[in-house]
């Protein structure tokens, strides 16, 4: 009696996990990756967000800083670059021109307002509205 016990339990031992108890486990595991995925997710589209509002209010000032250039006044050039890439090397970085998305920034010149946008996480040009990030030279027009 005692040794068919003993035997009983040694089997069990050794018996593991049933199918059923591996297929909950592994359950289990994958819906705390994709909880965890979801939020890593949500925070990385939020980054690509604020640095590309990093990026277009760093070229809106590098546009500032090429307007009162004494050289660009004194060759009479106009009051606005014709694109972005005239600001590198001098005064940006080449990859500071294109947003989270890997996009071109836009430029708007209409007499003194200058405007700033990425086409945004839809990758849509909307100048300037819709999900656009956008800097204006005038405080009330930021995004």
């Amino acid at each position: 009696m005692v040794r068919t016990a003993r035997r009983k339990a040694a089997t069990a031992a050794q018996r593991g996990m049933t199918l059923i108890e591996i297929m909950v486990v592994v359950l289990i595991m994958g819906l705390i990756m994709g909880t965890v995925g979801y939020a890593v997710f949500r925070y990385f589209r939020r980054s690509q967000v604020k640095t590309t509002q990093m990026k277009v209010k760093r070229v809106l000032d590098a546009v500032q800083e090429w307007q009162s250039d004494p050289d660009v006044k004194n060759k009479g050039e106009a009051n606005c670059p014709g694109n972005l890439s005239e600001l590198v090397p001098d005064r940006l970085k080449r990859d500071m021109v294109k947003d989270a998305w890997n996009l071109p920034l836009k430029i708007s010149c209409q007499g003194q307002k200058i405007c700033i946008w990425s086409a945004g996480a839809n990758k849509r040009d909307e100048n300037g509205g819709g999900d656009d990030i956008k800097a204006c030279t005038e405080e009330d027009n930021e995004r």
